[in-house]
């Protein structure tokens, strides 16, 4: 397999402050399908995380006009927003379809993935049926779409009516996934080798894949890759310096057992904390609101005397199994 990174080069710092694209809108003018996609994806995202100059209407009407001209990521594009109705357009599961399938007819993996997914839930007007779901996530995945992979290890290890659980292609899928970086299919690997239920039970290897994850963003992970630390687990040494690191990637991504472990962290003073019982309430409030049982525990215990390493509630990671989008 190989990897390209690609940089995207603006020839003046103006164009990078105010995001102007000014050689999509010279090329759009004169019809140039991709420069048409291109700029319906600048009007569709914006800038920076707020979307600062955003424009749905515009990128719609954009979209259209390149998916007419055979853009096939501007369909896919499309089809996206008419299945949620947005940009000016009718909320229409039917016209979806269609453009998803025009797409998908060119090799698109995301259309491919997409059609799946409507399959497998029932949405955009069709009965749910799992196995056209496969058929299709199968296809996308032979394109090497990360998330069809991971949503074949999802429909493989429930099953379904008329399909059941199959294990070892549910552990095959989860492994493709988790080595193309899928940070939820690397997380849940990790915690077959912690259980040792769907894979080899070994702490090394549960280590490693909760490190991937959570390097990834997976904050289920960044907890569990914490207790490790904590507690010197899967080959680690103690460093509570790290785990304080982790536990707070978790936490402020809103992982409940991140929060609650945090919340220890500074109620003991670990990790090079000083004891705070304001930032231990903080934390484990926010637990607490989550329905963390633990963590209510220890908001009626505040302040909290003890001295030892906590024992991290992401130990033991959450096993209730994702659901196909």
């Amino acid at each position: 397999r190989r990897y390209s990174i690609i940089f995207w080069i603006k020839d003046c710092i103006q164009s990078c402050l105010t995001n102007d694209t000014p050689w999509y809108e010279s090329a759009a003018a004169t019809g140039d399908p991709d420069a048409l996609a291109a700029l319906a994806q600048k009007l569709s995202r914006g800038m920076g995380r707020d979307g600062v100059g955003s424009d749905m209407h515009k990128a719609a009407a954009l979209y259209r006009r390149a998916a007419d001209m055979g853009h096939v990521d501007a369909m896919t594009n499309l089809g996206v927003l008419y299945e949620v109705g947005t940009g000016g357009l009718p909320k229409d599961g039917s016209e979806a379809l269609k453009w998803f399938r025009k797409a998908a007819e060119s090799g698109d993996s995301t259309a491919l993935r997409l059609l799946g997914v409507a399959h497998a839930n029932g949405t955009c007007g069709l009965r749910v049926d799992a196995g056209e779901a496969v058929r299709w996530l199968t296809r996308a995945a032979e394109g090497e779409d990360w998330e069809a992979l991971y949503l074949l290890s999802v429909i493989h290890r429930q099953g379904s009516p008329g399909r059941p659980p199959d294990p070892a292609q549910a552990s095959e899928w989860l492994r493709r996934a988790a080595d193309m970086g899928h940070p939820e299919a690397q997380y849940l690997l990790g915690a077959g080798h912690l259980t040792g239920e769907g894979a080899e039970l070994d702490l090394a290897s549960a280590a490693l894949w909760f490190r991937r994850a959570a390097q990834n963003g997976s904050a289920a992970a960044q907890c569990n890759l914490g207790a490790f630390r904590a507690q010197g687990l899967g080959g680690l040494e103690v460093d509570l310096r790290e785990a304080l690191h982790w536990y707070t990637l978790s936490a402020e991504r809103g992982n409940a057992d991140g929060q609650h472990n945090l919340a220890l962290m500074h109620a003991r003073g670990l990790g090079g904390l000083s004891r705070d019982a304001g930032e231990a309430r903080r934390w484990g409030s926010l637990a607490a609101a989550q329905g963390h049982a633990e963590a209510a525990e220890l908001l009626r215990g505040l302040p909290c005397d003890a001295q030892e390493a906590p024992e991290a509630s992401g130990e033991a990671p959450q096993e209730a199994p994702p659901e196909a989008p």
